[in-house]
């Protein structure tokens, strides 16, 4: 569709004046909005949001604005671009120079674009449905690398899972503890939509996303540029992770579990031997690990 690629394009183009603008406000913060469940928001989220708003419903009409902050949200049509204007705004928060800006193209349920900034790296991953993933206009591929080879990233419980189910918490901290043990190295950096983007580059073989609190928001651009990659992704049962999926476990009402919530994403090699690693290993409520959609 001629309307979805323009404006893909236009916010493709969007994204160095994106990046400068969160690089230059980092350092700058003051306000904090504090929310439940740990989370905060700052000013900065705001600001991302509006601006990504503005500039995309001054150009294209039919199109529904989704941010993660309710406040931006705006437009109608049947185009959605959704926005986490800032992922890893506790970051921000501490003057530490890991967040990135994700934006995603869905039309009628289907993510047919995805960018994912990390501006103080400057480097910008995009993806167009079966067009295949780019890095700063260089194509990406997932690496071919067991885990005992590569990074692992990952994305922990926080304490309050602990306060408030010491059984689920535990339950993570079991499943986190196995691919440690069997990982040349394992990093939790708390940024999941970069996270996903290092496996779509082949920095890292896998991303293990453990923390119950992912979103729609979080990585539903990440998700499109690392399956373009080569990667397979699904949840922790087996099941293929849309957008849908991630929506309704979003609501209230949706699994407070957060191994229900979990997310894995992986090279082929990789994910073969999470799978395997799991299903040996693991006998808690979530047995049923990476069923076997994926032998």
């Amino acid at each position: 569709m001629e309307k979805i690629d323009q404006l893909s394009k236009f916010i493709l183009g969007l994204a160095p004046e994106v990046s400068r603008k969160i690089k230059n406000s980092c350092w700058n913060i003051k306000k904090v909005y504090r929310h439940k469940h740990q989370d905060r928001t700052i000013p900065l989220d705001h600001q991302i949001g509006a601006y990504w708003a503005k500039k995309i419903l001054k150009e294209f009409n039919g199109v529904r604005i989704d941010s993660e902050e309710s406040e931006d949200r705006s437009g109608k049509g049947e185009i959605i671009v959704r926005i986490d204007p800032v992922d890893g705004s506790k970051h921000a928060l501490c003057g530490i120079d890991l967040v990135a800006s994700a934006i995603s193209v869905t039309y009628k349920g289907e993510v047919v674009f995805g960018l994912v900034i990390n501006p103080f790296s400057e480097k910008f991953y995009w993806a167009y449905k079966n067009r295949g993933a780019f890095l700063n206009g260089r194509r990406i591929k997932v690496n071919q690398e067991g885990i005992e080879t590569s990074f692992v990233m990952r994305e922990d419980p926080t304490s309050k899972l602990f306060r408030d189910d010491a059984e689920e918490f535990r339950k993570c901290v079991k499943v986190s503890e196995i691919i440690m043990k069997n990982s040349f190295r394992s990093r939790n950096i708390g940024v999941g939509s970069l996270s996903v983007c290092w496996v779509a580059e082949g920095a890292a073989s896998a991303y293990l996303g453990l923390s119950g609190t992912t979103k729609l928001y979080d990585i539903e651009s990440a998700l499109l540029i690392a399956e373009e990659a080569g990667a397979k992704t699904c949840d922790l049962q087996g099941n293929p992770i849309t957008s849908s999926s991630l929506a309704q476990l979003s609501k209230k009402g949706g699994s407070k579990k957060h191994l229900d919530r979990g997310v894995i994403v992986a090279g082929p090699k990789a994910f073969n031997q999470i799978s395997k690693l799991l299903r040996q290993n693991y006998s808690g409520r979530n047995a049923r690990y990476i069923a076997a959609r994926y032998k």
